[in-house]
């Protein structure tokens, strides 16, 4: 995997074909010290067949560092729809503004319901309600990720 992943320009359908298989491998390589390896390795996870890969991106997802997690971020657009909420939900609300781009724009057409609503996060400090991703993006965009163009 690490021959894959090495070069400046990773294969990452030389990764994707690697399989499953590789997915023991890939977690190793997000949970290492080198952080731009590991930034490779969470977008080669999301990569993979179906939703294989979505436990290595949340890793990713979780990580203290902003790089990695935009990486998840990333990753996560390659993701079936629910398994790419479920790493999205929290990086779409992220301290970070560059984690937040990548995830939003990362949030599937149609996406579930709690994604789209921000249900399943904190209210916010502010307003004592979660916050919407919607809310953010339609700020930023001009649009909910969910619903489409949004009228200003």
């Amino acid at each position: 995997m690490r021959k894959v992943l090495d070069p400046e320009e990773p294969d990452y359908a030389a990764a994707a074909r690697l399989g499953a298989e590789s997915l023991p491998h890939l977690r190793t390589l997000v949970s290492g010290d080198d952080p731009l390896l590991a930034a490779k390795a969470a977008y080669a996870a999301g990569q993979l067949e179906g939703d294989s890969g979505q436990d290595v991106v949340t890793v990713a997802a979780r990580s203290e560092d902003p790089a990695l997690r935009v990486a998840a971020a990333s990753a996560a657009a390659s993701l079936p729809a629910d398994s790419a909420a479920a790493v999205l939900t929290d990086l779409v609300a992220d301290d970070d503004p560059g984690v937040r781009k990548v995830a939003l724009a990362a949030v599937p057409e149609n996406p579930p319901t709690e994604l789209a609503t921000g249900s399943s996060r904190p209210p916010s400090p502010r307003s004592g309600r979660p916050p919407s991703p919607c809310r953010t993006a339609s700020s930023r965009w001009g649009r909910c990720p969910a619903s489409g163009p949004i009228a200003v």
